[in-house]
């Protein structure tokens, strides 16, 4: 009888630990919602929402310049009319334990678009990798701007220089 008891305790461990195994941690569900959380907050306007799903880099060099220099200049009206955006995940590729690629739908007022996503694993969360290219004025301090005008303003010491009429502006703008 007690090695039935003692038999029934080592089925119960075994059973027990496949059942947590099973329900560990699944890479895909957590891909799949922090892209959608990303997606959304981006595809309507809302940078600050994406912030916790995207990585260190995409926040510093793309939601910082979006919500700085881009979103300000963007038309209100625009916005207005082009939300709200619906998100559906099609698919998720993971590459490696630390990248993966999400297929999505974004469906707006004004259009339909389809595109990928690219995903990477910072410390324990899945996060958006989204950089964008920047000017490399952008990407300078205030010392290296001032720098940089300086020796533009060198280059042209002993240049003669002249006034350029109100004409002459019309005519560069409008080329």
């Amino acid at each position: 009888m007690c090695e039935y008891i003692q038999m029934k305790r080592i089925l119960f461990i075994v059973i027990s630990a496949v059942v947590l195994a099973s329900c560990g941690n699944n890479p895909q569900k957590d891909i799949e919602k922090n892209a959608y959380g990303y997606l959304d907050a981006m595809g309507n306007y809302r940078i600050d929402d994406a912030r916790p799903y995207a990585s260190t880099p995409t926040c510093e060099r793309t939601l910082d310049v979006l919500q700085k220099y881009i979103l300000p200049k963007t038309d209100t009206n625009y916005i207005i009319s082009n939300t709200p955006a619906t998100i559906d995940i099609l698919a998720v590729e993971l590459l490696s334990d630390t990248t993966a690629v999400v297929s999505y739908s974004k469906t707006t007022p004004l259009q339909v678009q389809s595109g990928k996503l690219d995903m990477v694993k910072e410390g324990a969360r899945w996060c958006a990798e989204v950089i964008i290219a920047l000017p490399p004025i952008m990407t300078m301090d205030s010392t290296q701007m001032e720098n940089n005008l300086s020796a533009r303003l060198d280059s042209l010491k002993g240049k003669p220089l002249r006034a350029v009429s109100a004409e002459e502006i019309k005519k560069i703008n409008n080329k």
